[in-house]
């Protein structure tokens, strides 16, 4: 029996929480936003900002979200994704 296939690990040593959180940040979403729709508090998505904005090595939003684009990251919704599928 063979092993099931493994994911390739997420860049910048991010965890798959880091990752959604990561993803909802670069799509403009606030802390309040995040904290309702992952059902946790906002000074845990806080606490996770924090450690994500090291692991990239950013210091600005913007930032964030061109470290999202530049590893295939971002998430695909919203206006410009519709627009791709139609």
């Amino acid at each position: 029996m063979t092993p099931p296939p493994s994911l390739p690990p997420l860049p910048a040593g991010l965890t798959e929480r880091e990752l959604g959180i990561l993803r909802l940040l670069a799509a403009g979403a606030t802390k309040r936003q995040i904290a309702a729709e992952l059902v946790i508090s906002q000074s845990t998505v806080h606490t996770h900002t924090v450690h994500i904005y090291a692991k990239c090595g950013v210091s600005t939003r913007a930032g964030l979200a061109m470290f999202a684009m530049r590893h295939g990251l971002a998430a695909r919704s919203g206006p410009a994704a519709a627009a791709k599928i139609d």
